[in-house]
């Protein structure tokens, strides 16, 4: 443990200094304890690692040599044989060995050289040095030795001088790696192109200089005589085209079947990493290894080719869940830093493999933040330079439509795109993953912003998911929902095959199969809980080790929640079968996910004996509450018993017992009337801690169920807290927010006396609830108290106000569309065919909802039929038929329902598809 305590703080030293640490695992150590990588004063990465070797204990400073006036001088350290030093000697990364005192924190150093080692006879001993320690003042010494060693070429007017100072067996990696110093000057006139300058240009995606144009006369070579030359970097080229210019996915067989032919090992080698890495972004990392491991077993290949090679490879390992291997072939790879300091293709090859070392490093401590996250080399500047120039692009294009004037609009332009994809693919074929993954991602941002085409959708999706972009992924799959093309994402998310899955992709496809969950097949959802349920008892083992961290584990969980509603009956018995027999759950994270899962099931779906199961476990174990609850829910719907036991734990006030109850309109009248009480005791309670400045969130709202209390039992109503209630907003806002919509959701039911004493409270929420707490924020409630107001009292919205929420957010317009719904049909419709062209998707599906309850409620009068047919007739989405199906639910079959049913019933949405189904069921 001593050891172990001293690593830990000579790691805290390093990070101190700025340095990026990160552990050698215990089973590894050989000699190393720590991994730290070199960063100046302003904490840019050197692109150098340090190995240390930590030694700990008040022993270790018993040793000491002391000059004539009695000062210490130093520390002798001894090893009793060579192996150690042999290590340290041979390594291709430079070690210091670091004595630390426990007490005193002080950590001494010293560089294990040739000529520093001492023979003693018997052993071994160096001498650590008094005067060097690790701390600021000793910093330059330790970069010193990490980059010693190291020239550093000056690149100044590359970009003009091109190719010819390049030896012709390295050309090709240049131009893949670093194409600025092999592709011609924009500015310069083009004569004569070679096969090599027209990858650079290529991989620059300079597609203009790439086109045949006599005007331009830019030398530029025909694509069709490309694929026929003799000449193979010519076929190469032609290859690459397709793939990269014409899109042709399928092309990449036509590459890698280039790798056989190459006429030595320099291009095959290109061919081969090239290949490795366009397949990566295809998702076929399987496939991208054997490819490498085809030309690597040559061994053939000159050092820098050999470590591009591999560290192609390790990057693949990584993303396989071979951690260790990754790690060790990425160690390897560093030699280069010493050897070819003067290439930058290959610094950029040791920055590459750099990354991934700190990418795999496991350090179980907050400081894992510190370590490496990007290098600092020629090729690194130079690829940031394509990124700044695509995102320059795209702000030029957004001051345009910005300052465009009377409908004159402006085209995205192809340039963006291009720096972005130049910058993907020279991070990609350099293997550096981590800066792959942010450009990738950045490109499929821009695809999916700029175009409409279905096809770039789905395209940018799949960059998204390959790139294991979570958030982006949980933003953009919504939002496709919402207002289409619905089928980028049904095809996107049915082309997954999870158990393929890679440490990158792993979070970004469940998170994808999660929020697509409602546009998915029975097929495609039973794959999903197939997979699930065999992965969940061992995931680590069964995804080869690939899984990030538990909140891995938890999507599993929210992947069988969410797919349950569209999967077989089949598998919905594999899923209740896997919960009912799951190990009790004291855990409350894992309560609360299986609780979901239970949630998700349809209600038709359980058995008597699945019941009788769920029954069972709820009487006879201790799961955690959350579990517990879901499962008092199910049988509630189920067995009148259940219902009834829950009586006496509502009227005590338990709000979880009310919500598993249901329908709360046959509640006994002594029972509402015990609730009410207890309910306006609590709200009383929250009153005084927002008055004393306090506020807490809770999962339900006490008000908002007082509120449907009061509505359906009048006799036992209790508003006055509510009202209350409603007049404290100066600091908090969020706790109305239910209140508000519940007010909204039962206007009809609301006494008029009490109505008239809301009305003022919700035209001063709609005015002066702001969220504008310097520390805490808020939640915007204003178009909440405006749609609340509008189904109170519709006509006592003023015109001056109906225009202010309509010049507002998509909320606040939303919230008009819901107040003028309220208003008499045949003047409102004017209005509401306005706002059903709003370009939020939100108001127009509003628009819609509210057409669609005039006409289930018998107050169709012919236009709001037709105006609904246009809105459902122009939507690409599901958000619009999602609002629309809202409205038959409870409602009577008639004509109306069953005309708006059988407009819905091929909607892609199974959640619309389900509403349908349950409308045109007989009423009881």
């Amino acid at each position: 443990m001593v050891g172990s305590a001293g690593e830990l703080e000579v790691a805290k030293q390093f990070v101190e200094l700025g340095w990026g640490v990160a552990p050698n695992p215990t089973e590894h150590d050989l000699g190393t304890d720590l991994w730290v990588a070199a960063r100046d004063a302003r904490r840019f990465d050197l692109g150098s690692l340090l190995g240390v070797q930590v030694k700990s204990g008040d022993s270790q400073f018993d040793s000491a040599v002391r000059d004539s006036a009695g000062q210490v001088e130093g520390w002798w350290y001894r090893e009793s044989d060579g192996d150690h030093i042999d290590y340290w000697l041979n390594h291709q990364v430079p070690h210091i060995i670091v004595l630390h005192h426990l007490d005193t924190g002080q950590s001494n150093w010293v560089h294990v050289t040739p000529d520093r080692i001492v023979s003693t006879g018997k052993g071994y001993k160096i001498l650590v040095p008094a005067a060097a320690s690790v701390a600021p003042a000793h910093a330059e010494a330790l970069v010193e030795i990490v980059t010693a060693g190291r020239s550093l070429p000056r690149w100044d007017g590359s970009a003009w001088t091109g190719a010819e100072h390049i030896l012709k067996h390295e050309r090709l990696r240049y131009a893949l790696l670093t194409p600025r110093l092999v592709a011609p000057h924009p500015n310069l006139h083009i004569t004569a192109m070679n096969a090599v300058e027209a990858i650079a240009l290529l991989v620059k995606m300079r597609r203009e200089d790439l086109e045949p144009d006599r005007r331009r006369k830019t030398a530029a070579p025909i694509l069709d005589e490309c694929k026929d030359s003799p000449d193979w970097q010519w076929r190469f080229y032609a290859a690459l085209h397709d793939i990269l210019v014409s899109g042709a996915t399928d092309s990449i067989d036509d590459l890698e079947n280039l790798i056989a032919t190459a006429p030595n090992p320099a291009d095959r080698a290109a061919a081969t990493a090239a290949t490795a890495a366009l397949l990566v972004e295809q998702d076929q990392a399987v496939e991208a290894l054997k490819v490498l491991e085809a030309d690597i077993s040559r061994d053939e290949a000159t050092p820098v080719d050999h470590a591009w090679l591999t560290v192609h490879r390790a990057r693949i390992l990584a993303e396989t869940g071979r951690l260790d291997d990754a790690r060790a072939e990425a160690t390897e790879v560093q030699a280069l830093r010493q050897t070819h300091p003067h290439d930058p293709t290959a610094l950029a090859i040791a920055s590459a493999a750099t990354n991934l070392i700190f990418d795999v490093s496991d350090w179980n401590s907050q400081d894992l933040a510190e370590t490496i996250t990007s290098r600092d080399t020629h090729a690194s500047w130079w690829r940031t330079q394509e990124v700044a120039s695509g995102l320059q692009h795209t702000a030029d294009e957004s001051f345009a439509r910005w300052a465009s004037r009377r409908g004159k609009s402006r085209q995205a332009s192809d340039g963006a795109w291009n720096h972005l994809r130049a910058a993907s693919l020279i991070a990609g074929f350099s293997a550096d993953h981590n800066t792959w993954r942010y450009s990738y991602a950045q490109l499929a941002k821009r695809t999916a912003t700029v175009s409409s085409d279905p096809g770039d959708a789905g395209a940018a999706l799949s960059a998204l998911r390959t790139s294991g972009d979570v958030d982006a992924i949980k933003q953009a799959v919504p939002h496709l929902l919402d207002v289409g093309p619905t089928s980028a994402v049904k095809d996107t998310a049915e082309s997954i095959d999870l158990a393929r899955s890679t440490r990158t992709t792993l979070d970004a496809n469940l998170e994808l199969m999660i929020h697509s969950a409602d546009v998915l097949s029975e097929i495609t959802a039973d794959r999903c809980i197939d997979w699930a349920l065999d992965t969940l008892p061992d995931p680590v083992s069964k995804t080869g080790s690939i899984i990030n961290s538990f909140h891995s584990i938890l999507r599993i969980h929210n992947l069988i929640a969410a797919v349950a509603p569209a999967a077989s009956p089949r598998a919905i018995d594999d899923v209740i079968s896997k919960v009912t027999a799951a190990p009790e759950m004291d855990d409350q994270a894992m309560a609360h996910e299986y609780a979901k899962i239970l949630r998700s099931i349809p209600e038709d779906a359980w058995t008597p004996q699945q019941l009788d199961a769920l029954a069972s476990r709820a009487a006879s174990t201790t799961d955690n509450f959350e579990f517990t609850e879901a499962a008092t829910e199910i049988l509630a719907a189920h067995d009148t018993g259940t219902r009834t036991e829950l009586i006496a734990k509502i009227a005590a006030g338990d709000l979880s017992a009310l919500h598993a109850y249901g329908d709360v309109r046959d509640l006994p009248s002594p029972t509402v009337e015990c609730l009410t009480a207890a309910l306006e005791t609590q709200i009383a309670q929250q009153i005084e801690d927002l008055t004393k400045g306090h506020s807490t969130i809770a999962t339900t709202s006490t008000a908002a169920t007082l509120i449907l209390l009061n509505a359906w039992h009048p006799d036992h109503a209790r508003w006055a807290r509510v009202i209350e209630l409603l007049q404290h907003f100066s600091v908090f806002t969020q706790h109305l927010k239910d209140p508000l919509q519940a007010l909204r959701r039962h206007a009809a039911n609301i006494p008029q006396e009490t109505a008239q004493t809301l009305i003022p409270i919700l035209r001063t929420l709609m005015a002066e609830a702001r969220p504008e707490h310097l520390l805490f924020g808020g939640t915007d409630i204003r178009s909440d108290a405006a749609a609340a107001l509008g189904a109170l009292a519709p006509d006592s919205l003023t015109d001056k106000e109906l225009w202010a929420l309509l010049a507002g957010d998509p909320n606040k317009r939303a919230s008009a569309a819901l107040a003028v719904a309220q208003r008499n049909p045949a003047t409102a419709i004017h209005s509401l065919t306005v706002m059903a062209h709003d370009t939020d998707p939100w108001v127009r599906a509003v628009v819609a909802n509210s057409l669609a309850r005039w006409m289930v409620s018998g107050q169709n009068n012919g236009t709001a039929d037709a105006l609904l047919t246009d809105i459902l007739d122009a939507d690409a989405g599901t958000l619009v038929a999602r609002m629309v199906s809202v409205a038959l639910r409870e409602t009577p079959v008639n004509e109306a329902t069953l005309g708006l049913a059988e407009r819905l019933a091929s909607s892609p949405s199974a959640t619309v598809r389900a509403d349908v189904r349950a409308a045109l069921q007989p009423r009881s």
